[in-house]
């Protein structure tokens, strides 16, 4: 895989390190969230394990390490009323500065940069460098200011490190086309990745309109030459790289969609039970009697890695499997082909 793009990109759950070992073969890369790598508060199932462990995991199995600083969620009232948030409430930005975070701090260049080198000194082993991001409003707010800026500072310091950048927007956001307004901002910077985060999107249920508004946002980085990655894509992100999409971040469960509030406090899926994503399918089955939870991540990572290698060397027969795939894949083949169709 040297050289080559990072195509299927784990966002793992807490605990997933034997999921990240023992299946090397299936990841491009692995992405954590700050708040993964804090350490275990007291009364935590893990206290006394290392809070180290996944990113020990990702170096074990010699696949690259992504960050995610998961900055946006700092500036939510619901930070200060949830106790299931202390690990991130551990993370460099959170102790340093009063929470919620007020964005209006960060406006002053002195304080900027310190909250920025916070971030960027917790990333050491990281292919990645990635700056604080927040909540998109508009082209002409201040917070895309201060994306941008951080941005831009990121890239100066970046050294050997790829520069990354998150971009988050609501659905209605992306709807409007904001993610491509932005798009020449961001490649400006010298940043040349982006991961394209977009609250509320349920994206492997998006319907036309929701998946031709990725595609164009995707298009729009891509022209200015900067690599773009859609965050909790799950099913949808193979279709993504058929539509131009470098690659996609996953999980073999969760992480198939950004959660629509500004913070996310997690409960550990309501004891729904695992589903199975069968070989060459588009849809999941209960997991056959006896088949392990664990075993069933794993099936879901072959199935996934299967589609996205798919996307990758024959897009035409993925488009062919969409439209036997059920409704919903077949809504996304005709997208496809029809924008195929337009560009010929």
């Amino acid at each position: 895989m040297a050289n080559q793009p990072a195509r299927l990109v784990l966002r793992p759950e807490h605990d997933e390190w034997d999921l990240i070992e023992q299946n090397p073969a299936l990841l491009d890369a692995v992405l954590l969230p700050e708040s993964y790598i804090t350490p275990y508060p007291p009364g935590h199932l893990y206290q006394h394990q290392p809070h180290t462990r996944l990113a020990n995991a990702v170096g074990k199995a010699g696949v690259a390490l992504w960050r995610d600083p998961e900055t946006p969620g700092l500036c939510s009232r619901t930070i200060l009323r949830h106790s299931n948030l202390k690990r991130l409430l551990a993370t460099p930005l959170a102790k340093a500065f009063p929470r919620p975070l007020q964005l209006a701090l960060l406006a002053d260049s002195a304080t900027r940069r310190q909250a920025l080198q916070l971030v960027l000194a917790s990333q050491a082993g990281s292919e990645t460098l990635t700056p604080p991001y927040f909540d998109l409003d508009r082209r002409d707010s201040p917070v895309h200011q201060l994306n941008v800026a951080l941005a831009r500072e990121t890239v100066q310091a970046a050294g050997g490190q790829r520069p990354t950048a998150f971009v988050q927007v609501t659905h209605n956001r992306l709807l409007r086309g904001l993610l491509v307004d932005v798009a020449g901002d961001y490649a400006a910077t010298g940043i040349r990745r982006v991961v394209l985060r977009v609250r509320g999107l349920k994206s492997e249920r998006a319907d036309a309109r929701e998946l031709t508004a990725m595609l164009e946002a995707i298009g729009a980085y891509v022209a200015h030459g900067v690599e773009a990655y859609a965050d909790c894509a799950g099913m949808l992100g193979p279709v993504l790289i058929v539509g131009g999409a470098t690659g996609f971040t996953t999980g073999t469960r969760f992480f198939k969609s950004v959660a629509a509030a500004l913070l996310s406090t997690g409960g550990g899926g309501g004891g729904t039970a695992i589903q199975q994503l069968p070989s060459g399918s588009w849809s999941e089955h209960p997991r056959p009697a006896g088949q392990s939870a664990a075993d069933t991540r794993v099936k879901n990572l072959e199935a996934l890695r299967e589609l996205t290698l798919l996307a990758v060397d024959d897009p035409d027969s993925l488009i062919g499997s969409m439209r036997s795939g059920g409704a919903q894949p077949a809504v996304w083949a005709s997208v496809l082909a029809a924008r195929k169709r337009r560009s010929a």
